[in-house]
């Protein structure tokens, strides 16, 4: 494994064209109208930043993130595509659930494939209700929830998870008992976003509810993945710790990305289909 030119962050992936096709289609049927300022929470590399920025001339976005990493290649993107829409963009380091933002003072917040990371639902609900201004709107998108398996694809993530395995254990180095035999898996490390069950539609929309949001009414889109699409993904060190958690991250990007071929293939699958839920719900 050759760490030094391999890359863990989520840009592989959102750079892939469904996944752009996809916040497109998100962003565009929110319907934000003429809005003046918007934020985008757990912003990553910036996509739905940009594609507010793209389709609202004269609003101001705020992208907030926890990781640097994140926040630098959303800088370099959109600063690079578009000096006017750079000077739009204001990143900032921080937590969904503890907003370092004034009261009232967004029209739009919106958040990619990113709530189910969140520990405590109900202290994010509250400071999105906190920032937004009467009126305003909450959206999010997420492929982590009850339903995200199209019918008939759940068996090929039970074989990608069991090829990703035995790949880890023959091809990881420094802890096993025997040669080949790879690192042990640590236990009791799983990240916070794994103790918590995906929650469904239903769910979500009794929670934006009840934190006195008027929904409307939420979408199941569905997104063609291909072998790129889970190499590229699987690479990303924020999902390959959930899913391989105990497994050293690097040891657990590499097998994830090496092999979605072969789980694809032993399966009869060149494609397959993932339902991404959006929800939206305007503040009282």
């Amino acid at each position: 494994m050759n760490g030094a030119s391999f890359n863990t962050s989520y840009e592989p992936f959102s750079d892939r064209p469904e996944y752009l096709e996809l916040n497109r289609g998100f962003i565009s049927d929110i319907g934000l109208g003429r809005i003046e300022t918007a934020l985008d929470l757990a912003c990553g590399t910036g996509n739905l930043a940009a594609e507010i920025l793209r389709l609202e001339p004269t609003a101001a976005v705020v992208g907030l993130d926890l990781s640097r990493e994140s926040l630098a290649i959303a800088r370099t993107r959109v600063g690079g595509r578009n000096a006017g829409e750079s000077s739009r963009l204001l990143l900032v380091e921080g937590s969904a659930d503890r907003l370092p933002l004034a009261a009232e003072s967004f029209d739009v917040v919106v958040m990619g494939n990113a709530i189910h990371n969140l520990p405590d639902l109900d202290l994010l609900l509250d400071e999105v209700a906190r920032v937004l201004r009467p009126g305003g709107i909450f959206a999010f998108n997420t492929s982590f929830y009850a339903g995200t398996f199209a019918p008939g694809t759940e068996r090929f993530y039970l074989q990608w998870m069991k090829e990703a395995l035995r790949w880890a254990q023959k091809n990881g180095h420094g802890g096993g008992s025997s040669p080949g035999s790879g690192p042990p898996r640590t236990r009791g490390t799983r990240p916070r976003s794994a103790e918590h069950p995906w929650l469904s539609a239903g769910q979500y929309e009794e929670a934006l509810a009840r934190h006195g949001f008027m929904l409307q009414p939420s979408r199941e889109r569905p997104i063609e993945m291909c072998q790129e699409s889970f190499e590229s993904v699987g690479s990303y060190a924020g999902l390959a710790e959930v899913l391989l958690s105990g497994y050293p991250v690097e040891l657990a990007c590499h097998a994830l990305q090496a092999t979605a071929r072969p789980a694809l293939e032993a399966v009869g699958l060149d494609r397959v289909s993932r339902l991404w839920l959006e929800v939206a719900g305007a503040k009282a």
